[in-house]
């Protein structure tokens, strides 16, 4: 018997949410944490792809029996996408819900560009150090003088956050637009998640970054 659980507007919100979640969290510890913040601001652009990607393919799952729907789309998200970032995003541009330029922009932080492609191997690079921690580590530091006294660590740069918040909301957008689904901003009709347990000045911060809303 089919399900509202599992029906396309459920599925595509419910995972927009939780990438939303992701994102809150890692603004919040971004300033004691970068290197989570930076996992979570992989996991909530991931889930945000997802959530685009699983509305594309609604018929797949959408008329199934409702138990039969939670394989479907757990075959899609584990199987068939994986944790692959950037193949991902080149589907969300090649179907127009990003512009090719996501990946060419380039992005200046303390004298370093860096191209989005680069900044979403960065994120790529957090992830993985985040699962599977390494002696020495992925992301690089960059030095500024030859004594190697000054440098700037990619992972606490706001530019990466910058630039996953800039993706994400062009993301959210479409899913509102193509799927007419509402994402709401109002924290208190979100509490079904983790914002029940956010103080409002804090959601309303982030709002103001994320959604680039005055507030």
């Amino acid at each position: 018997m089919k399900s509202h659980l599992t029906s396309k507007t459920t599925v595509v919100k419910l995972w927009a949410l939780h990438g939303l979640v992701d994102f809150y969290i890692g603004f919040d510890i971004w300033d004691r944490f970068d290197w989570y913040s930076a996992f979570l601001w992989h996991q909530g652009l991931e889930k945000f792809c997802k959530a685009y990607l699983l509305g594309t393919k609604s018929s797949e799952y959408e008329c199934l029996p409702e138990q039969q729907a939670r394989e479907t789309i757990d075959k899609i998200v584990r199987k068939e996408m994986g944790h692959n970032l950037i193949d991902m995003l080149d589907k969300l541009i090649a179907i127009k819900v990003l512009n090719k330029e996501v990946k060419t922009k380039v992005y200046r932080y303390y004298g370093k560009d860096y191209t989005g492609e680069e900044l979403i191997e960065i994120l790529e690079k957090a992830y993985i150090e985040c699962r599977y921690p390494l002696i020495t580590d992925p992301v690089k530091r960059v030095y500024f003088t030859p004594e190697k006294t000054s440098w700037w660590d990619p992972l606490s740069s706001q530019e990466l956050m910058n630039f996953t918040f800039e993706v994400g909301l062009k993301i959210l957008g479409s899913i509102e637009k193509d799927f007419n689904i509402t994402i709401s901003r109002n924290r208190t009709e979100n509490e079904g998640l983790l914002f029940k347990f956010v103080k409002n000045e804090d959601w309303l911060r982030f709002r103001r970054y994320f959604f680039e809303e005055d507030v």
